[in-house]
């Protein structure tokens, strides 16, 4: 039979184990969901810029898409025959000129920091001079570059982040 000691000691020893046990898979449990919560912030916090990126660049194709839709609209109305390849025309009805572009830079002004630079370089030459024969050309360039970032980069972060697809533009 063993001596009241070695059991009061053998208990001492199994309580500190114990401790020292929970100690240890209490601090890496704690660890694991701290990394665990930091990733997910992290993934969410993609999610979401990836998602304001989505809604800046659909309405700025939106509105492209728009004018070009009025320009067709408008050679339909004059009784022309528009052929696909000329649908690289834009233009919106007098007076709304300047509405288009108050409304865009209040929203690039907001979503500056979703922006590419070179997109934005392209916007600031049309803006200015969008009456100028000079910016007819550069719009259906800023509108490819604008449907390709949205295509070619955007689309697929989201996509990747999410696993929902969402539909490319053309």
């Amino acid at each position: 039979m063993a001596s009241p000691e070695s059991i009061t000691s053998f208990v001492q020893f199994l309580g500190l184990s114990a401790a020292i046990g929970g100690g240890i898979g209490g601090g890496i449990s704690t660890l694991i969901n701290y990394l665990v919560n930091i990733r997910d912030f992290k993934k969410k916090n993609k999610i979401r810029i990836a998602e304001e990126k989505i809604e800046l660049y659909s309405y700025i194709i939106f509105q492209l898409d728009r004018m070009r839709f009025a320009w067709y609209a408008l050679e339909k109305n004059q009784g022309n025959n528009p052929e696909d390849s000329e649908y690289e025309h834009f233009v919106y009805p007098e007076g709304d000129n300047k509405e288009f572009i108050k409304e865009m830079e209040k929203r690039l002004e907001k979503g500056y920091h979703l922006f590419e630079q070179e997109i934005m370089k392209e916007w600031a030459y049309i803006s200015i001079l969008f009456n100028h024969p000079s910016s007819i050309p550069k719009i259906p360039a800023f509108r490819r570059k604008v449907i390709e970032e949205y295509n070619n980069k955007i689309i697929p972060e989201y996509q990747k982040l999410t696993g929902y697809e969402l539909q490319k533009k053309l």
